[in-house]
């Protein structure tokens, strides 16, 4: 800036002299055919730019990283894995990815589908809660993209509703694949190359039980995750409600109430999303059709329940077996002190980064 101040490439104004600071790539041509026009949101690992892509004349979804990071082989990696993930999903509720690149002076970008609507984070804020019907037509979608991935060796690890896009008519885009883990028989890469340090990673409040404790993910991690997500939406609040260690306390050793407890649904309700939250993954769906199967089933049981359109979303542009209806078994009370000191010293030794989210 002309006040001398040194600013972070995030930076839109300078603190110090309040000027506008011009983007660096608005109004550029990168790699030849990609031409930005406006940044349109900033995440931990890189701007996104609508962009005119000049061949086809499509506005695509620009994803550049962030310079100070790119100094981070690391962090170029995982960003590039994003990527590669990316380019070998092509299931409609996947986002589009056209190309990987990098600019002139090297930081790595994606160029993506361009996609309108907003998050279901957004919507159920919006909302509080929403209906079970809306709901379960969403994780439909969503496993869709999960049975891909999953065919591919490849597991989320970070579903929640900030990852779940709506367009318009709720027709669900799945982001952020940047975490996802690439299991030994993927038909991704090189599975040593592209693991994230074989550590429990994710978003603490979604995690699966086998995350917390830095297993080994598989696809039911990804069915336990999108049960807390569904639960939420349902229900109005997440299965497990405390904070910190308790939060944990009960993630590994409780099972929430059911929702019917807490909202009206039908028995199909409690036992789908109770069977996707168990503690024990082989008591799980096995995989995302056959979640798919139970819930086409629940669906069909109430063909005259009300299913209200979903209102249309404020634009907000972004890149991109039968179920057993038996009671639902009811947590037991145990006792919380050893539990705990046993729980940090395990989360420690499984990786920490659960824990580093407590701390």
């Amino acid at each position: 800036m002309s006040c001398g101040t040194a600013l972070d490439s995030r930076a839109t104004f300078c603190p110090t002299c309040g000027a506008t600071v011009p983007d660096p790539f608005v109004g550029t041509l990168i790699s030849g055919r990609y031409q930005p026009a406006k940044r349109i949101a900033i995440g931990n690992f890189g701007s996104i730019y609508r962009a005119t892509e000049l061949v086809s004349h499509r506005d695509v979804a620009l994803k550049i990283m962030h310079r100070e990071l790119s100094a981070d082989r690391s962090l170029v990696e995982r960003f590039r894995r994003e990527g590669v993930v990316l380019r070998k999903l092509l299931d409609p509720h996947a986002v589009a990815t056209y190309e990987l690149g990098e600019t002139h002076d090297g930081l790595p970008f994606i160029a993506m589908e361009l996609l309108e609507g907003q998050t279901l984070l957004s919507v159920f804020r919006g909302a509080g809660k929403l209906p079970w019907q809306r709901v379960f037509a969403i994780a439909k979608q969503v496993c869709s993209s999960l049975g891909e991935a999953h065919s591919l060796g490849i597991i989320h690890r970070d579903l929640k509703p900030a990852n779940i896009f709506l367009t318009a008519n709720d027709v669900v885009k799945v982001l952020d694949f940047g975490i996802a883990k690439i299991l030994s028989n993927s038909q991704v890469g090189d599975p040593k190359e592209l693991t994230v340090m074989g550590t429990a990673v994710g978003t603490l409040e979604y995690m699966a039980p086998e995350q917390l404790m830095g297993g080994r993910p598989d696809p039911r991690t990804d069915i336990y995750t999108l049960g807390v997500v569904a639960y939420e939406m349902i229900v109005g609040r997440r299965p497990f409600n405390a904070a910190g260690l308790d939060l944990l306390t009960e993630q590994l050793t409780s099972e929430p109430p059911a929702p019917s407890t807490q909202v009206p649904v039908p028995p199909e309700v409690d036992a789908i999303l109770m069977k996707c939250l168990a503690h024990d993954v082989d008591e799980r769906f096995a995989t995302a059709p056959d979640l798919v199967r139970a819930i086409d089933e629940a669906l069909a049981r109430y063909p005259q329940a009300a299913r209200p359109a979903p209102p249309q979303p404020r634009p907000e542009v972004r890149a991109p077996g039968r179920v057993d209806t038996a009671p639902v078994r009811r947590p037991r009370p145990r006792s919380r002190v050893p539990l705990l000191v046993f729980l940090l010293v395990l989360l420690a030794a499984a990786g920490g980064v659960a824990l580093a989210q407590l701390l």
